[in-house]
C-alpha cells in the first residue's frame, strides 16, 4: 500500500499553524541573536562609561588634597631600581623591604589616605570589581601597584608588587590620553574575564606616572545577558503562540471554511446528478465573499453549474425533438407503405 494512504492526513489549518509556528521560532532565534548583540554592546558601553566616571572621580580625589604624586614617584623609583632577580622575589618579605620607606603603616600618610579613599569608593560602587592605583611597565609588560584596597590581606597587592599583563593592554593604556576613554577586555587567570578602565595621572612635567584603574567583572554583563535572553525568549514564545492562534483562526475563517463549503457543494452536486435531483443551485447558494481566489473559484463553479443546467435542458430539448421527428418519420413510412398495392397481377 502506498505511503500516502498510510499517512494520516492533516488539515490545511494544522499545516498553516505549524508553518507559522516554525517561521516565528526561526525569526525569534534570529531576533534574539541580533538583540543579544545590541544589548551586550550597549550594556558593555554602559559599564565602561560608569567605570570611567568612577576612575576619573577617584583620580581627582587622589591628586587633589594629598601628596600622592610624591608617593607615586617614591614607589616608581624603587621599582625602577630593582634588578630582574629582585623582581622575581615579589610577594616575599625580602621584596617588601625594598619599599619599606613608603611608610604604609603610617596613619594619615599618603598610602593610608589613598587606601581608605579607594576602599570607600569601592564599597559604594558595588558594580565595580576593583579600584586601584598602578602603573604599566612597558619593558617587562607588567603592572606594578601603588595602592590596592582589597579587604582581604591574603590577596591584597602591596606597594611595588607586580603582575604580568598582556602587551596589548600595556600599549593601549600607555598610548592613551586623558581625554580618551581607555579600556581593555581580556582574560586573567587570576581574576577571570575583566574589563579594565583607566585614566592616566600626570606629574608637573605632564608625564604619565600612574593610572587610576577600575575593573568590571564580565560576570555582571553575562548575568545581565542571561536575564535579558530569558525575558526576550519568553516574550518571543508568547508572541509566537499568539500569532499562531490568530493565524489559525484567520485561516479557518478565510480559507478552510470556504473550502469545506465548496467541497460539500461538490458532493451535493455529484449526488444530485446521480439521483436526478433537479436542485442545481448548490454553488450559487454558497455566498462566499472572501475577495480572493476562493471567491473566484466559487463564482466559477456556480457559473459551471448554471452552464451544465442549460446544457442539460438543451440536450433534453434536442433529444425530445429528435424523438418526435423519428416518430413522425416512422409513422409517415408506415402510411406510405399502406397506400401501396399488396397484390400484383401475374406476369405474362
Amino acid at each position: 500500500m502506498k505511503r500516502a494512504k498510510n499517512s494520516k492526513k492533516r488539515s490545511l489549518a494544522q499545516k498553516t499553524v505549524q508553518s507559522t509556528f516554525l517561521s516565528c521560532i526561526a525569526f525569534g532565534v534570529v531576533a534574539l541573536l541580533v538583540a543579544m548583540t545590541v544589548y551586550t554592546s550597549a550594556l558593555t558601553k554602559q559599564y565602561i562609561t560608569m567605570a570611567d566616571g568612577i576612575a576619573r572621580q577617584a583620580k581627582l580625589s587622589a591628586v587633589k588634597g594629598m601628596d600622592s604624586l610624591q608617593y607615586i614617584a617614591q614607589i616608581s623609583a624603587v621599582y625602577g631600581s630593582l634588578s630582574d632577580e629582585d623582581r622575581q622575589k615579589v610577594g616575599t618579605e625580602e621584596y617588601r623591604r625594598f619599599f619599606s620607606d613608603a611608610e604604609i603603616d603610617k596613619k594619615g600618610g599618603p598610602y593610608d589616605v589613598l587606601i581608605h579613599m579607594l576602599g570607600g569608593s569601592l564599597d559604594y560602587h558595588e558594580e565595580i570589581y576593583d579600584l586601584y592605583l598602578a602603573m604599566y611597565d612597558e619593558k617587562t609588560n607588567s603592572l606594578y601597584y601603588f595602592v590596592d584596597p582589597d579587604r582581604n590581606p591574603e590577596t591584597r597587592l602591596m606597594p611595588g608588587d607586580w603582575e604580568s599583563v598582556p602587551e596589548r593592554e600595556v600599549q593601549k593604556f600607555l598610548s592613551g590620553s586623558e581625554t580618551d576613554r581607555i579600556y581593555d577586555i581580556g582574560w586573567m587567570h587570576k581574576y577571570g574575564l575583566l574589563c579594565t578602565v583607566g585614566t592616566p595621572i600626570k606629574n608637573e612635567k605632564g608625564e604619565t606616572v600612574a593610572f587610576m584603574l577600575a575593573d568590571v567583572s564580565m560576570d555582571n554583563i553575562l548575568n545581565g545577558m542571561k536575564g535579558f535572553a530569558w525575558r526576550f525568549s519568553c516574550a518571543i514564545i508568547l508572541l509566537t503562540l499568539l500569532i499562531s492562534w490568530l493565524q489559525a483562526r484567520r485561516i479557518k475563517r478565510r480559507l478552510v471554511e470556504p473550502l469545506n463549503r465548496i467541497t460539500e457543494a461538490s458532493r451535493n452536486f455529484a449526488s444530485g446528478n446521480d439521483t436526478g435531483d433537479e436542485n442545481t443551485g448548490h454553488f450559487a447558494e454558497l455566498d462566499i465573499h472572501t475577495g480572493d481566489e476562493l471567491e473566484n473559484l466559487a463564482l466559477t463553479m456556480a457559473n459551471m453549474e448554471h452552464r451544465l443546467k442549460e446544457y442539460g435542458m438543451n440536450l433534453l430539448t434536442i433529444t425530445a425533438e429528435k424523438e418526435r421527428i423519428s416518430t413522425e418519420l416512422s409513422l409517415a413510412t408506415k402510411i406510405q407503405a399502406s397506400m401501396l398495392p399488396h397484390i400484383f397481377p401475374p406476369f405474362p
